[in-house]
């Protein structure tokens, strides 16, 4: 994973990270895939079966039961701050790489090695090309009552792909331009692939436990759980954007406390709002990436995998889906991870 450069980018990181501290609200209906950040008591979802897994993750939101009024409010809620990100983001360079960048990248990646330099990285396992873009029309049509992605009966989102089957070799940028393939990271290890958005409330409940299993120790040893399994973290459509516009999942307005910004229309939109979340994540053990959203390139991510607010993959490295969660369940998956990977 290449490192972060632009030193302008991460200085006003540290200042958005200091002025801004969001709710712990988690808006919306009650019961819409409420979060269970640790210790799943919904749905009969087991607890991980790591006892130091089990103990870290507890510490979140009450072992990872969410408290809600009849209204949907959190009731430890406070107010989020409404702060104008184009103060923080006005002169910092957000673009996607240029071409000459990615010259540069090319060339890099086709230079030979007599000088002794590394080998290139492995090209990883074979994965379906079958990407998908443009659905719904967006963001040149708006979400509606008429036009916005189905739930299931129980108001669950429902992803493309159930397990077994082959993943979609998508390709993405991060917040610093830099292209990252599917087929790269499995070259490398297994993957965990989350949707997530700024004004996903599911998401928001979910990621101070995502970020301590990404951290987490394994097996009391010098690796992480990052060092076994890419953690990545993909920005996709806004789920609950601001009121008046409308939820892409019910096609009306959804708003909850992270209902701060609105849809993003544009790719540089989308890193805007990317850029407000960042500071609530581990970028030192998780990677994070952009659904596109350019002429031709319109949310593959989501497109492609299912669109769902906040549904998690498990990919093995010969690039096979192992589980699939509508919405994630960390501790859950902290299982399955522990079964793919083994002791």
């Amino acid at each position: 994973m290449p490192s972060p450069s632009n030193g302008g980018f991460r200085a006003h990181a540290l200042l958005v990270a200091a002025l801004i501290t969001p709710a712990g609200c988690r808006g919306g209906p009650a019961r819409r895939g409420a979060p269970d950040a640790a210790l799943a008591t919904d749905g009969g979802v087991a607890p991980p079966a790591d006892a130091a897994v089990r103990d870290a993750l507890a510490q979140h939101d009450g072992a990872g039961t969410i408290l809600v009024r009849d209204g949907g409010e959190r009731a430890d809620a406070a107010p989020v701050p409404t702060v104008d990100l184009a103060a923080f983001t006005s002169g910092v360079d957000l673009a996607v790489g240029t071409d000459a960048d990615s010259a540069d990248s090319a060339d890099s990646d086709n230079s030979d090695n007599s000088d002794g330099g590394a080998p290139p990285p492995p090209a990883g396992p074979r994965l379906s090309d079958a990407v998908k873009t443009g659905c719904y029309g967006f963001p040149q049509v708006d979400f509606s009552p008429f036009n916005h992605a189905s739930l299931a009966p129980n108001g669950d989102p429902i992803p493309n792909f159930k397990p077994g089957d082959l993943a979609v070799d998508v390709t993405l940028h991060d917040l610093w331009g830099v292209e990252i393939r599917l087929s790269q990271l499995l070259a490398d290890k297994p993957v965990l692939l989350v949707h997530g958005s700024y004004t996903c409330n599911v998401f928001q409940g979910n990621l101070p436990a995502l970020n301590t299993l990404a951290s987490m120790s394994w097996d009391g040893g010098a690796e992480r759980w990052a060092d076994k399994v890419h953690f990545v973290i993909v920005y996709t459509v806004e789920a609950h954007p601001a009121a008046p516009e409308a939820c892409p999942y019910t096609g009306a307005p959804w708003p909850n406390q992270y209902s701060v910004l609105p849809q993003a229309f544009t790719y540089a939109d989308r890193q805007s709002h990317a850029f407000w979340l960042s500071p609530s994540l581990d970028l030192n053990h998780e990677i994070f990436l952009l659904d596109g959203l350019t002429p031709g390139d319109e949310n593959p991510e989501w497109c492609t995998y299912g669109a769902c607010p906040n549904c998690g993959f498990l990919i093995d490295r010969d690039g096979i889906i192992r589980v699939v969660h509508p919405f994630l369940s960390v501790g859950a998956m902290a299982n399955e991870i522990r079964n793919l990977v083994g002791p």
